[in-house]
């Protein structure tokens, strides 16, 4: 016979559990007590004013609730009966099992809203043990306790929690919250919009089909996002993530985190620690990853994605697209791939590949070194020492070395070069290229193409090479060589060192202020001393030369030549040929 007192503890033990949930139910004095011949550890407890049924065990006992073929309550197969007749199912309004300190299995698969038309809810505790609960076809709240449970929600909208031990959770179809708490646990949401927390312990959680939301907690764990949506939240530890379909958010935490977001515009970050991390392949895989803290790898993958490295040693892959990359503090390596991307190599020695398309490079702080691949490219080397490139392709690329001692090789293309400040090599390569050394004292090679070189200032060393080259050394004593072609070449100011070339193009040379020397070379060349003590010498060739200002001397060499001293005291000498000579004013010394 079953005692009153053992009864009232577990109504108000149900009671309680109830308002916990949030779901009032008062506990009625008359308790209607069921024929004690299931079982002697088995009790049950039926409250009439509330219509809530309670099944308890004490020990280790399966109980499996249904319904007869007559609408009755079943236990175990046997119908329940309450003073001497049996018990409706559509009188039953809440349900509650409590299983024990055993090793229990409860079943309430034959459980549902059309075997029980009145339940509204479903409460399960297992208690110690290793337990198994089968939930219902209607919203359960189901609790393991402690031990290794198994927990199955099965339909409707489940609450489920493991409690100590390493459990197994699955919710099924519908909204499902699944709580593994402590332990490794295993988590599957199933069907539906899914909330799972693995707690404490390397778990492992899927959400299946829906938009779900997993987290890790403390630990070493395994989430997967499935179909549609979802939100993985991994904690400390060195988790791995799988977001699948959709548009996924993916948080590492702490620790050396794996994730792969999968297809899909996805948000993924790694968070402290050496992280990998993945986008999706497909060109509408517009993807977000952020490595944080440690020396991280990021493939973004298909699509216009953004890529921060953060904090560490970072290595970026921004594959097909385009691509926006910032590496960060570190000594980082950014290849954007297809397309048109957009890096910055910020803080420390940078690595930078545009790929093909039309990229923007810039590497920031830091000797860095970038090459913009195939496509028209813009490349700042920021401060430091850079070596920048733009590439072998014919198209045009902008080239800017910024602070620091820089290398600029424009390669094919018609290329605009700005060596900035410092003691710069400038090299435009093939095409007709811009080229600026600015401050400091720079070293210029125009290659192939009809070039356009400024030294800059500071003492520079500037070569036309091919093509008809229009070159001026700037401010300071500067070397300039005009190369091959029809070259114009400037020494501006300072004491210049000015060559038209070996070969037979006319040259036009001017010297400028300062003590200057012009060679003109080979062919009928145009020489300019300009202001100061000038040197001009005229080569082979019909020659034209004017001394200007300054004790000048001029040199036609073999051709027929003009030779004008100008002001000041000159020396004037023709030279073979047919020669035109005059001192200017001034006391000049002339020999035609």
């Amino acid at each position: 016979m079953l005692k009153t007192n053992f009864w009232m503890q577990w109504a108000r033990k149900s009671g309680s559990a109830r308002r916990r949930r949030n779901r009032l139910y008062p506990i009625a004095s008359h308790l209607e007590r069921f024929e004690s011949r299931l079982c002697l550890s088995l009790s049950s407890l039926f409250d009439v004013a509330t219509g809530t049924l309670t099944f308890a065990s004490n020990g280790a006992d399966p109980m499996g609730v249904a319904t007869s073929p007559s609408g009755n309550v079943t236990l175990n197969g046997t119908e329940v009966s309450i003073n001497g007749g049996p018990l409706a199912a559509s009188s039953v309004v809440h349900l509650v099992i409590a299983g024990g300190s055993g090793n229990n299995v409860i079943d309430l698969r034959g459980v549902d809203g059309t075997t029980f038309p009145a339940l509204l809810d479903v409460s399960v505790d297992g208690g110690a043990g290793n337990d198994i609960i089968n939930g219902s076809g209607i919203g359960d709240h189901l609790s393991g306790g402690a031990g290794r449970d198994i927990l199955n929600g099965g339909q409707g909208d489940d609450t489920c929690a493991g409690g100590i031990g390493n459990d197994v959770l699955t919710g099924g179809a519908g909204n499902d919250s699944l709580d593994g708490e402590g332990g490794n646990d295993s988590i599957a949401g199933g069907e539906g919009n899914d909330r799972m927390d693995g707690g404490g312990g390397n778990d492992t959680a899927d959400g299946g089909a829906g938009n779900d939301t997993a987290a890790g907690g403390a630990g070493n764990d395994s989430l997967v996002g499935g179909a549609d949506d979802d939100s993985l939240d991994g904690g400390d530890g060195n988790d791995r993530f799988q977001g699948g379909a959709g548009s996924d958010q993916i948080t590492g935490g702490a620790g050396n985190d794996v994730a792969d977001g999968g297809d899909g515009s996805d948000t993924v970050s790694g968070g402290i620690g050496n992280d990998t991390l993945k986008g999706g392949t497909t060109d509408d895989s517009n993807d977000s990853l952020s490595g944080g803290d440690g020396n991280d790898y990021l493939d973004a993958g298909g699509g216009n994605d953004s890529i921060d490295g953060g904090n560490g040693n970072d290595m970026q892959i921004g594959g097909t697209g385009n691509d926006s990359m910032v590496g960060g503090a570190g000594v980082d390596t950014l290849n954007g791939g297809d397309g048109n991307d957009s890096a910055e190599g910020g803080a420390d020695k940078d690595s930078l590949i545009g790929g093909a398309g039309d990229d923007s490079l810039a590497g920031g702080d830091g000797n860095d070194v970038a090459d913009g691949g195939a496509g028209a490219d813009t490349i700042i080397g920021d401060g430091g020492n850079d070596s920048l490139s733009g590439g072998a392709d014919a198209s045009n690329d902008s080239l800017v070395g910024g602070d620091g001692n820089d290398k600029l090789d424009a390669g094919a293309g018609n290329d605009s070069l700005d060596g900035g400040s410092g003691n710069d090599t400038v090299m435009g390569g093939l095409g007709n290229d811009s080229m600026l050394g600015g401050a400091g004292h720079d070293k210029l090679m125009g290659g192939d193409g009809n070039d356009t070189a400024d030294g800059g200032g500071d003492s520079d060393s500037i070569l036309g090479e091919g093509g008809s080259d229009s070159v001026a050394g700037g401010d300071g004593n500067d070397t300039v060589d005009g190369g091959i072609g029809a070259d114009t070449v400037a020494g501006d100011g300072g004491d210049d060192m000015l060559k038209g070339g070996s070969d037979a193009s006319g040259d036009s040379l001017s010297g400028g202020t300062g003590a200057d020397f012009l060679d003109a070379g080979a062919g009928d060349d145009s020489l300019d001393g300009g202001e100061g003590n000038d040197t001009g010498v005229g080569g082979s060739g019909n020659d034209s030369m004017l001394g200007g200002s300054g004790n000048d001397t001029l040199v036609g060499g073999a051709g027929n030549d003009t030779a004008d001293g100008g002001d000041g005291n000159d020396s004037v000498q023709g030279g073979l040929g047919t020669d035109s000579v005059s001192g200017g004013d001034g006391n000049d010394y002339v020999d035609g």
